[in-house]
């Protein structure tokens, strides 16, 4: 998790091998950052990117409350080929109500 406690943001990133794909880890985790976050540190904001063509990613984050917010245009450059960045991001405010809907 990067922190920007002047602006009460952070951006948080993972990777996760193969063999552990699909079975729910990433998601149970950002939800526990998401808490983190928002309850402990009281932050304002919390966003997260990843490749454009790593739409499990984007599924994740969409799973656990997050918008898509844009798309950075050949941001990034890996294996000498540029990749778009696809962002993502969650206010406290759409966190709390998206709570009250939970219970």
């Amino acid at each position: 998790m990067k922190l920007d406690s002047d602006n009460e943001k952070a951006e948080v990133g993972y990777w996760i091998g193969k063999p552990f794909w699909g079975k729910g880890y990433i998601t149970e985790a950002l939800k526990a950052i998401l808490a983190f976050g928002f309850d402990k540190l009281q932050l304002n904001r919390i966003e997260a990117h990843h490749l454009d063509f790593n739409e499990a990613s984007g599924a994740v984050l969409m799973k656990v409350g997050m918008r898509h917010e844009g798309i950075l245009r050949k941001h990034v450059k890996k294996n000498g080929e540029f990749y778009d960045i696809v962002l993502f991001g969650l206010i406290s405010q759409d966190y709390k109500v998206q709570l009250s809907k939970d219970f």
